[in-house]
């Protein structure tokens, strides 16, 4: 299942973001660089759940995350129509449709 990511999802968002670095070469932080907490991640959700054109979305199977979308909308108001995306996928999953 697919949705959006609540602020009880902060402990498993940390350690995916992290699983998913050391298993991709592609992702713009090496294994070790990432510097999450736990606290800064629920407040990084409540953010975003506050912003118009920004989301974190989570994909959920058997109650364990396996991937996640972070959508990260530009302030400017030419520029709102637009966002950055980090799509990051446990190695297991992709692949699969």
């Amino acid at each position: 299942m697919i949705r959006e990511a609540q602020a009880n999802d902060a402990e498993q968002l940390v350690e995916l973001t992290k699983q998913v670095d050391r298993e991709s070469k592609y992702m713009l932080y090496d294994i070790g660089e990432r510097n999450i907490t736990i606290d800064k991640q629920r407040n990084m959700i409540a953010a975003f759940q506050n912003e118009q054109n920004s989301t974190i979305l989570v994909a959920e199977q058997n109650d364990r995350l396996i991937g996640y979308l972070f959508a990260v909308g530009r302030k400017v108001n030419r520029k709102k129509h637009v966002a950055y995306i980090v799509i990051g996928i446990l190695s297991d999953h992709r692949g699969v449709g």
